[in-house]
């Protein structure tokens, strides 16, 4: 996907000088949540909208997971026209830039996959930048790879650890449950962004990254709107909750896993501790 880290290379340079490693499939996240605080606070205007769809579009250009995001900035251009914040011309307008800026992007990064060489000239022009060597990671090493060789490594990968990816799917999004905030558009939203971002799901190992992604978009979204608990407060939450925030995690790596939370975090310092105190 040569043309994405083109373009990192030449937005990202003064941002990553300094920084260890920035993933560039971040960008999408400050945009959404910028969309999703002016939804917030009804003040969605054409002009900021402009300022996201530019985001959105260098974003895109930087790292294509920002092009599969695109069904929760059209569902926040959806609600923003249902609440009388925006025209209905206005939605067509906007929602037509982001999806042909997607189109385009993803083509040339269909039809212009690179090849090694191109990857090792990109990391090359970077690090003697005095960049770290890690931005040379993710899309920039996978020029080199092409979407066979993607989707066999996935597949070699699965075994039963990866059933637990849609669990924890459901785990990371129970919370919501417990409010009012599920309803048949969110439902829809939520069928479409798995639609949307499965292909993730076949060509890269970091299955955990996407489950975290959508957590994050959809926890954004509730963030957002006005919503109330279904339930009346009482003591046993307090100990659910902390039992839920301690017992369990996501790894991103690789094709599904589990693991045990702040228990697994608590087990590596005492080992680090023994090893380095002991």
């Amino acid at each position: 996907m040569a043309f994405n880290p083109i373009f990192t290379s030449i937005f990202a340079l003064p941002f990553l000088r300094h920084a260890r490693w920035i993933p560039k499939g971040d960008y999408c996240f400050p945009n959404l949540c910028f969309f999703c605080l002016i939804y917030a606070n009804k003040n969605v205007t054409p002009f900021k909208l402009t300022f996201i769809s530019l985001a959105y579009s260098l974003g895109a250009l930087s790292h294509e997971l920002t092009v599969f995001t695109l069904p929760f900035f059209f569902y926040l251009i959806y609600v923003s026209t249902k609440d009388g914040l925006i025209t209905n011309r206005t939605a067509i307008a906007y929602s037509s830039i982001l999806a042909t800026a997607s189109s385009v992007i993803l083509i040339f990064a269909f039809f212009y996959k690179g090849n090694e060489a191109l990857a090792q000239a990109i990391c090359q022009s970077l690090t003697t930048r005095n960049l770290d060597p890690n931005i040379c990671k993710g899309s920039i090493d996978w020029l080199s790879e092409d979407t066979g060789t993607a989707l066999r490594r996935v597949l070699s990968l699965l075994d039963y650890r990866s059933l637990f990816t849609p669990v924890f799917l459901w785990l990371a999004l129970l919370p919501l449950s417990f409010t009012t905030w599920w309803n048949k558009e969110r439902e829809i939203l939520f069928v479409a962004s798995i639609a949307t971002i499965f292909p993730l799901f076949l060509l890269a190992i970091d299955w955990g990254r996407w489950v975290h992604v959508i957590i994050f978009m959809f926890f954004c979204l509730a963030l957002a709107s006005e919503v109330n608990i279904k339930y009346r407060y009482r003591r046993i939450f307090i100990v659910a909750g902390l039992i839920y925030l301690t017992t369990w995690s996501i790894p991103h790596c690789c094709v599904g896993g589990y693991d045990t939370g702040f228990l697994s975090f608590l087990k590596r310092a005492l080992k680090w501790l023994m090893e380095n105190l002991g």
